[in-house]
């Protein structure tokens, strides 16, 4: 286990790209082996087996919360330190951060109605980004308490521990970026990494601002996870 006294600065560079990797590989790796494993059991060839599910993207849910809990775990392993100062932290200014989490929601739901509101006048309105799209389709299949405990915490927690700790830390301590251009940078990689196609583009904005928010809030609560976090887990419930 590495000494949180004595990483180089380039170590939350190395730990964003390695979790990075993991946000699109641990899952898949997940349904890979239970879909052999299953096929295997049922004398199936693994197209067989896939064929006769009723929605393989709906079981994905499943591994992704497999995939984000041992990620986080992993984290919670390697920053043991960094979470219990701010947690302690939170605790002592746990008024503060109550205001800048509730203040930054409702921020959140207005500029969410703004651009709803320029989205119909552009005639996107009742549209969704096919990320959006996929939830809601998977809420409606028999694994959606997999996708709520996926959607309302496990990638919040995830994405927050990828894009606020780990990107914004190793942006901070290896360029000399100004903060304002790391928060545009962070919140420009989170907003097209929740726009999976060339259609759902036109919702860029709308993952842009809500990461702008968040970022911000991380960075003016002396960067504590706890609070973009709780930003985070209120908006995915709400939404």
């Amino acid at each position: 286990m590495f000494s949180e006294e004595n990483r180089t600065e380039k170590f939350d560079l190395i730990a964003f790209l390695g979790f990075f990797a993991w946000l699109f590989l641990g899952a898949s790796i997940f349904s890979m082996i239970f879909i052999f494993g299953a096929a295997l059991v049922t004398n199936q060839t693994f197209e067989e087996y896939v064929n006769g599910m009723e929605s393989f993207a709906e079981y994905n849910y499943i591994f992704f919360v497999i995939s984000h809990t041992i990620g986080s775990v992993i984290f919670a392993l390697l920053y043991k330190k960094y979470i219990r100062e701010k947690l302690i932290d939170f605790k002592s200014k746990w008024i503060k951060y109550l205001i800048i989490i509730i203040g930054g929601f409702i921020l959140l739901y207005v500029s969410n109605m703004l651009l709803t509101n320029i989205y119909d006048l552009l005639g996107y309105g009742g549209k969704t980004s096919q990320n959006q799209e996929q939830i809601v389709k998977a809420l409606q299949g028999s694994t959606k308490t997999f996708v709520i405990i996926y959607t309302v915490i496990l990638a919040p927690i995830f994405e927050e521990i990828l894009f606020r700790k780990l990107l914004f830390t190793a942006l901070k301590k290896c360029t000399k970026f100004p903060i304002w251009a790391i928060v545009l940078i962070v919140s420009t990689l989170f907003a097209f990494m929740h726009v999976s196609d060339l259609e759902s583009l036109v919702f860029f904005p709308q993952y842009f601002v809500l990461a702008v928010i968040i970022t911000t809030s991380y960075a003016i609560s002396k960067e504590n996870l706890f609070v973009s976090t709780g930003m985070h887990f209120l908006n995915n419930l709400v939404a």
